[in-house]
């Protein structure tokens, strides 16, 4: 049997003043918006909107924290604070994911939303010019053969499948309380990045006992 690694990504919103004047740039008002100045308190009234979506744009975001797991290991996590470089974050990632495993490591990748996490992850590594030093499922689909998605099996791709929801279905465990992916921003701005890698890395944790339920595993961690 292959080796499994659980991960998952905590992202930003970005912070390049070109990357931002591009996205207020496209904000489109309606088609019923004629009047110049009712166009313009239109995008004024929606850029900070437009910004904070940039988080889940791997183009123009980035990450902040990364953890993981390789098979009933610990969970590991490192992440950076507001003066460390992202490209740092990554490199470190994949130093210790080879140095803890092997430059052969070529594992089933798990995570909830597998499309985003690799998705945002292979962007940033493009952005940063960092080749990945293993195997790695390039933009995967959540039915792809390297790869398990424990929200798309969950729900067949289908809403409602976050999560805290999931893991409330299945009487696990859940997500840290006190905090979700929308705080993360703002957690980060204020030097809080300590608890978003512990929030980091409890998602990670419901992440496997979900893949565990799903596939009849019974050693859930607790």
């Amino acid at each position: 049997m292959s080796d499994i690694l659980y991960i998952d990504l905590e992202t930003l919103q970005a912070t390049d003043p070109d990357i931002i004047s591009d996205v207020i740039a496209n904000i489109k008002a309606p088609s019923n918006y004629k009047k110049q100045d009712a166009i313009d308190k239109y995008i004024e009234a929606h850029k900070e909107e437009a910004i904070s979506k940039t988080s889940f744009d791997g183009w123009a975001g980035s990450i902040c924290s990364i953890a993981w797991a390789v098979n009933n290991e610990p969970v590991r996590v490192l992440y950076r604070s507001f003066n460390d470089s992202e490209h740092g974050l990554i490199e470190r990632f994949w130093d210790s994911l080879v140095n803890e495993n092997s430059v052969n490591f070529s594992p089933l990748w798990v995570a909830h939303n597998i499309e985003f996490d690799m998705h945002f992850l292979y962007k940033r590594m493009v952005v940063n010019n960092i080749p990945p030093p293993i195997h790695f499922p390039v933009m995967p689909k959540a039915w792809d053969r390297d790869c398990f998605c424990t929200m798309h099996n969950s729900t067949a791709g289908k809403p409602g499948g976050s999560l805290a929801r999931i893991a409330k279905v299945l009487g696990l465990e859940g997500k840290l309380e006190g905090m979700d992916g929308s705080m993360v921003n703002q957690y980060f701005l204020d030097g809080r990045e300590k608890e978003i890698a512990e929030y980091n890395k409890r998602d990670v944790e419901v992440t496997r006992n979900i893949y565990k339920r799903l596939n009849f595993i019974d050693n859930i961690v607790g």
